[in-house]
């Protein structure tokens, strides 16, 4: 077990090095970052009605967190 000064702020998930002959590697990089957001969203434990590994979320709430700016121009998916 780790001792308070070895946790990482905010928690932490683990990636398997096969990620990088997984399918979503093929894809575009959105697709990349919205699982990635969505792996960061979920729950690491139980909590009211969401159970680990669960999360609430909206098409909107997607779209804003893949939202980036050119410039000041901010870019929001369709």
């Amino acid at each position: 077990m780790l001792g308070n000064e070895h946790k990482i702020p905010g928690g932490c998930i683990l990636l398997a090095r096969t990620l990088l002959q997984s399918s979503i590697m093929g894809k575009p990089p959105l697709y990349t970052k919205l699982w990635l957001w969505m792996l960061l969203q979920a729950r690491y434990k139980d909590h009211g009605h969401l159970k680990r590994g669960q999360f609430k979320t909206s098409i909107e709430m997607m779209r804003d967190a893949m939202t980036y700016y050119i410039g000041y121009r901010p870019m929001r998916p369709t």
